[in-house]
Formats: structure tokens, sequence, C-alpha cells
């Protein structure tokens, strides 16, 4: 029986937690009442609870474990969290109070008031609104020069070579007046053997000089500048100058045309009556793919004015 009531009393003593004198061991340690709070024989600053407290942390015992102060500004325990902001904090009196984040105060005596502590990062008088030409958090930054707003739409650059609107407001590359400096959207000037804009085509080839007197409404190379389902011929009849036709021909190099068009894309119809023929058009200077026996010859040789040509034996 002795020996049943024994075992009685160890088994409640552990399931209740207690220690010898009666105090629960899930008691906080308060550090400065000379009292062993928490029932684990160290009181006060003894007690590596304790340590967290400033007045506590010059103790040897102290100095040489990893515990955050919670109160000191430093990150001591180096998981770069200080203070209030480490969970190593939580219970710590300092770190009760939640910071109100327009009050001027700093409510959970961390250091750091307001907009500073990092608890206010999602509330509302710390957030900045992008577009409204306002100082809505209050650090002398507004909109888009306000780092919160790197992500908004409306502060993005706009890429002035992409086709796409990348700032929001339905301005894309070069209409955008924030390309009114980028070289992408410089003026082609149509006639210097210079690509201006950087975009890869010179001259008469670039778009930007489509309808102009010297090039023509389109690209001869490619079609573009024609409708989908047109094809850009230089038309003998129109000043030797690129013209988009509804429909394209087979003909192939010296064979015999009447119409630009009845010759295949790329070629051009000769000038010669019933013996025009098909030949490849060139462009001096810019685009000149004849061979050595048929070197490139401008139509302005024939008295026109225009600035292509074709490969025309010697």
């Amino acid at each position: 029986m002795y020996r049943i009531l024994i075992c009685l009393f160890i088994t409640v003593f552990l399931a209740h937690g207690c220690s010898p004198s009666g105090k629960s061991t899930n008691d906080p340690e308060i550090c400065d009442n000379e009292k062993d709070d928490d029932g684990d024989g160290d009181s006060d600053c003894a007690d590596l609870e304790c340590c967290s407290e400033s007045y506590c942390a010059d103790k040897p015992w102290c100095e040489s474990s990893d515990v955050e102060i919670c109160d000191n500004g430093i990150d001591d325990d180096g998981d770069e969290n200080t203070d209030c902001n480490d969970i190593d904090c939580s219970d710590h009196e300092n770190c009760q109070n939640n910071e109100i984040c327009d009050n001027f105060i700093d409510d959970d005596m961390d250091g750091m008031v307001d907009c500073e502590d990092p608890e206010c990062n999602e509330s509302e008088p710390c957030l900045e609104i992008c577009d409204n030409e306002i100082d809505d958090d209050g650090n002398e930054m507004i909109d888009c020069d306000d780092p919160d707003c790197i992500d908004f739409l409306a502060c993005q650059d706009e890429i002035c070579n992409n086709d796409i609107d990348d700032n929001g407001n339905d301005l894309v590359d070069c209409d955008d007046p924030e390309c009114e400096e980028s070289q992408y959207c410089a003026v082609e000037l149509c006639q210097n053997e210079a690509d201006e804009n950087l975009n890869g085509l010179l001259d008469c080839l670039d778009p930007m000089c489509f309808e102009n007197n010297w090039c023509g409404d389109c690209n001869p190379y490619n079609n573009e500048g024609c409708e989908q389902g047109e094809y850009c011929y230089i038309d003998k009849n129109q000043g030797t100058l690129p013209r988009c036709f509804a429909s394209s021909g087979t003909a192939a190099e010296d064979e015999n045309c009447t119409d630009a068009q009845d010759c295949a894309p790329g070629f051009y119809c000769t000038n010669s009556g019933s013996s025009s023929v098909c030949k490849l058009i060139c462009y001096p200077g810019v685009e000149d793919s004849c061979p050595a026996d048929a070197p490139c010859t401008s139509f302005q040789e024939w008295g026109q004015f225009s600035a292509y040509g074709m490969c025309w034996p010697y």
C-alpha cells in the first residue's frame, strides 16, 4: 500500500508539472523580484530566461549564450531579427504592445516609430498610393519616386522597341512620350544609307519611309506595307516605285512579262514593250544581291526618281 501511494504521488506531481516549492514550471520567470518564479532553482538573473533583459545580459552565463536581448537594438542571436521582431522576445514586456502606425509614438518600444516599424509595412497610413500626386506615407517621395511603387504598372519604364505598352498608358513604344529621346524612335531619313532608329531596316525598307516620293508604298522584299494577300512590286508605270498589287505572278528571271505582277515577287518587269522580261530587283547601297555579271543598276540611270534598281547585265 505504501508503494502504491508513493507512485500515485509521483504520478500526480509529474502530471501537474509541480516543483518542490509548489510553483508551476510553466510560470514565467520575473527577473527582478528575487524569487524563483518558474521553480527551476534559479531566480532572477541567474535564470537563463532572464538573459533577454538588458540588466542581466552582462552575466557570464548570458554572454556565452545565444539569447536575444529584447531592448538593445542589436541582433544578439544572429537570426537577422532584432529585439521585438525576434520571436524569442514575443513574451517580453516591451514587446506586448502593437505598433500604432500613425501616432508618432514607438508603441512597442523597438526603437522604430510608425512607418519605420516593419509591423506597419502593410498598414494603410504607411502605403503609398502611386498615382495621386500625394506623399501618402510621409517619406517625402511621391508616387513613382517612392520605392513602394516599384511594381506599380504606371511606374514602369516604357521599353521603346518591344511592341508592348509597358506602363499601361495605352501608348506603345514610340507613341509614348517617354520614348521621345530613344534612338529607337529617331526619324528615319530614308535617303542616307543609315539606320537611324536601329530597327535593322535602312532607308526605304523602313515602314517610316513608306509613302515617301523616293521610296514608294511598301517593301518589295517582304511585302510589308501591303494588306494581307497583296504583293509589293516595283511598278514601271508608276515611276518605278513600289506599289501594292492584288495578285502575284510566277515568271522568273528573263522570262517575258507585261505588267509587274506577271513576275514572281522580288522581280521587276522591264519597260521594253513586247520584249519586257523579269529582272531581279536591287537597292543600290542598301540591298544588293546581284551577280557579278549583272550589277545593281539604279533606275536613276534611266531618268527615274526612285531608290531602287535592277540587276542589269553589262
